[in-house]
């Protein structure tokens, strides 16, 4: 494992730990060694995603809509965009790249070193309640359109 790949599964291992002694409901999977950590929503077509970048100094999460169904699945859900962001209490980013068949809704932090380890607390506390936020928000109307499916 590389230096980078440590410090990375590190950061994943000590956010885990917070959001589990915080009683997160989120089911965790294990501490990645990438400068993402995915998260299952219950459908093949989204992925939530947490992730910070060392070089931009930013940590975010990112709702990934993905597919042959992805441009009609993120309009159903900009639909409720007004909604959504009312539930969040903060806008959130909306970005349609149909030609990856992948489009994303998400939340970031800028100026924030994710290599400050004094940090941490405050950046894993951000991460934590986006991601509990993101969930839901989101999964809700995921089930929702499954069962409509």
């Amino acid at each position: 494992m590389t230096e980078g790949q440590r410090q990375h599964q590190k950061f994943w291992t000590v956010l885990l730990d917070y959001m589990s002694e915080n009683d997160s409901q989120l089911r965790f999977p294990p501490p990645s060694r990438e400068s993402v950590l995915a998260f299952g929503l219950g459908s093949s077509d989204f992925s939530l995603q947490a992730y910070f970048r060392t070089r931009h100094k930013a940590i975010g999460i990112t709702l990934y809509v993905r597919g042959e169904n992805a441009t009609a699945l993120f309009h159903w859900l900009k639909d409720q965009q007004a909604e959504i962001e009312n539930e969040f209490g903060e806008p959130l980013e909306w970005e349609e790249t149909p030609e990856d068949e992948s489009n994303k809704i998400y939340l970031r932090k800028e100026e924030t070193d994710p290599l400050d380890e004094i940090d941490w607390p405050n950046q894993h506390d951000w991460l934590a309640s986006r991601l509990e936020l993101f969930d839901k928000v989101f999964r809700p109307r995921i089930k929702a359109l499954d069962a409509d499916a």
